[in-house]
Order: C-alpha cells, then sequence, then structure tokens
C-alpha cells in the first residue's frame, strides 16, 4: 500500500460553484494592488480525503509590476450555510471570519512569517492571500529518509512559531477589534 506523505497535492481546476466569485476575486486583488488584475482558476489543492473545493490556486493576470504570479482563494466550505450576517460562536460563518481576521492579522503583524493578506469579499465568503508555493513541509520531511533535513524543517518551523508568538503577544486587542469587525 502507497503512502502519501505530502499534506495536500494539486489537481486541475474543475468547474464548480467557484467560477462565480472570480469576477469578485479580481475586483478584489485589483483594490489591493491599486492596478486591474484578474484571476483565473487553475488547480484545487487535494488532500486524503478528497479535492478541497474550497482551497484554490488562481493565476493573476496583471500589469502590476508587484503583482503575484498567483493567489490563493479559500473560501467558506459550506456555502449553502453561509450568511454574512449570521451571528452564532459556531458555523461556516464563524469559522470563515477567523480565517479573514487570523490572516488579515498575522499578514500585517508578522509580514516575513506569514502570508500576504490582499483581503476578503463579505458576500462571496471568501479572501485572498499570498501563494506561498510548493516547498519542502515538515510533514514530508518527517515522513523522508534525510535526518538533516527534518531537524532544518522543524528548527525553521519553531523559529517561524516563536516569531509570531513574540510579535503577537499582548496584540489580543488587535486582533480582536479585526475579528469583531466582521460580524
Amino acid at each position: 500500500m502507497a503512502i502519501e506523505t505530502a499534506m495536500f497535492r494539486t489537481i486541475p481546476f474543475e468547474n464548480d460553484r467557484i467560477e462565480r466569485l472570480i469576477d469578485a476575486a479580481g475586483a478584489l486583488l485589483s483594490s489591493s494592488l491599486g492596478y486591474k488584475a484578474t484571476s483565473i482558476p487553475t488547480e484545487m489543492f487535494v488532500d486524503r480525503w478528497g479535492p478541497k473545493r474550497n482551497v484554490v490556486r488562481c493565476k493573476v493576470d496583471s500589469t502590476c509590476p508587484d503583482a503575484p504570479d498567483t493567489v490563493i482563494l479559500r473560501r467558506v466550505r459550506d456555502t449553502d450555510a453561509y450568511d454574512p450576517a449570521d451571528t452564532r460562536t459556531s458555523g461556516p460563518t464563524y469559522q470563515m471570519f477567523d480565517y479573514w481576521a487570523g490572516a488579515s492579522f498575522l499578514s500585517t503583524l508578522t509580514p516575513e512569517q506569514s502570508p500576504m493578506f490582499y483581503g476578503g469579499h463579505l458576500e462571496g465568503g471568501f479572501i485572498l492571500i499570498e501563494d506561498v508555493g510548493a516547498r519542502m513541509s515538515v510533514v514530508n520531511a518527517l515522513a523522508g529518509g534525510d535526518s538533516e533535513e527534518a531537524e532544518h524543517e522543524l528548527l525553521d518551523l519553531a523559529t517561524c512559531l516563536g516569531t509570531i508568538h513574540a510579535k503577537s503577544a499582548g496584540s489580543e486587542a488587535q486582533y480582536l477589534e479585526l475579528r469583531n469587525a466582521l460580524s
């Protein structure tokens, strides 16, 4: 039996409900970059349970010199139950707002350790973040046969988490301000 060590792999994008969000994603990216931009869905992420239809890599088409080549569009998981006016402290809306606030908070507080947050779309229930691309993951390093690589990846992860922790200590009010503005 083969064991897949990668946490995620990608497959070509398949037409699904995310198509209707693409224009909104382009407008959001254009606003963030200050240049006209469009996004074209190219790949969906797949984990051991199947396609993650809520996480899509999109190619960016823009004349902006600072525009990324690709971005990640992460949308609410349960689109049928998503309601931006929902104020309950559980469910897909609450979870999406947690992703949104967390990505925004970390992007401004620890830009060296976090993907850039380009913005979110309240009605569409999605956020756009920097695509950090494929790289060795801790999971892959630990499952591989190279103990030096595994040690290196674990030390990088510990350093990153330590920096995030140190920079975010005492910033709960700043995070809560972002989070509460969404609900």
